[in-house]
């Protein structure tokens, strides 16, 4: 099942909750992700890799 930009939105903003120092440094793909123009797309030209933290 591929991963939607909703789907990343929640995760990204879950992780933000836990690290709001790094907000400035993720407005762009926050900003992308609410747009709704398919960030986690593989057609979008882009490439996203998350890992788990442990």
């Amino acid at each position: 099942m591929p991963i939607s930009d909703a789907h990343l939105a929640r995760v990204l903003a879950a992780y933000l909750r836990r690290t709001p120092a790094e907000a400035a440094q993720l407005t762009v793909p926050m900003r992308l992700l609410s747009d709704g123009g398919g960030f986690a797309s593989r057609s979008a030209g882009g490439a996203i890799a998350a890992t788990r933290a442990r």
